[in-house]
């Protein structure tokens, strides 16, 4: 796991990244990976979409691929 978000680089190279705590209102899309661990309110695409165990999506999701352990 990374000690600080410097230190964070994913396989994929466009992520999004909406951590615990956060809260994003609005429609979101990346063409590879967006990893939720806060919440989304609004539409969500992306090739794969992994919702955490505290996130939370609230609107249309549209991925190829989804790990969803959250709401």
């Amino acid at each position: 796991m990374a000690k600080n978000a410097m230190d964070f680089r994913p396989e994929e190279e466009n992520v999004a990244y909406i951590g615990a705590g956060v809260t994003l209102k609005g429609e979101i899309s990346a063409s590879d990976l967006i990893i939720v661990d806060g919440a989304i309110e609004g539409d969500v695409s992306a090739r794969v979409i992994q919702v955490g165990q505290g996130g939370v999506i609230r609107g249309k999701v549209s991925a190829t691929e989804a790990d969803v352990s959250g709401w």
